[in-house]
């Protein structure tokens, strides 16, 4: 009876043993570890600022030129842009209100000294031309405009269209197109 038992116990923690190992095992298996990973995009613009340099060497007074000015988004997350216009002439005194800027003024807005593009950029997408032509006033340049050189510096920059960016960056709110007051 004793061998009996004895067997019995045996057999008990055996079967105990190989239950306890079995379940070790599974818990083994399920500590694989897992990577997620989660990459960023980017903001990237290319600004485009088309003319004839050539054919814009003799201006006079009431002469039109083709200045295209837009801007294509390069990146991978929806984008805002604004583009900031400078216009100068290179003697002091000259007035840049002579010169009329053809601009686009239904899907760009001016707010403070930049142009907004009121529509967020995709990948591959374009903004409609802000700038189309430079016009010279020949009613208001007089003499003292003769040799002078007019400039416009144009200057881009993108942000991203998502979590209130152009808001807190720019300051501007893009639901209406209007200044926050800082």
């Amino acid at each position: 009876m004793k061998r009996k038992s004895m067997m019995l116990m045996v057999s008990a923690l055996a079967l105990v043993l190989a239950i306890g190992g079995a379940t070790l095992a599974w818990f083994t298996n399920a500590a694989d570890p897992v990577t997620n990973t989660f990459a960023t995009g980017d903001v990237a613009i290319t600004l485009h600022d088309e003319f004839n340099k050539e054919e814009a060497k003799n201006v006079i007074p009431g002469d039109e030129y083709n200045k295209d000015v837009y801007v294509t988004s390069e990146g991978s997350i929806n984008t805002y842009v604004r583009v900031k216009l400078t216009p100068a002439w290179d003697k002091e005194g000259l007035d840049t209100n002579v010169v009329k800027l053809t601009l686009d003024t239904t899907k760009w807005i001016k707010i403070g000294d930049w142009y907004y593009y009121k529509e967020a950029l995709t990948k591959g997408g374009q903004t409609t031309k802000l700038l189309d032509y430079v016009t010279f006033n020949g009613a208001a340049m007089d003499n003292s405009y003769q040799e002078g050189e007019f400039t416009i510096q144009v200057e881009a920059e993108a942000i991203q269209a998502t979590n209130n960016a152009a808001e807190a960056e720019w300051k501007v709110n893009t639901t209406n197109w209007t200044a926050i007051s800082k």
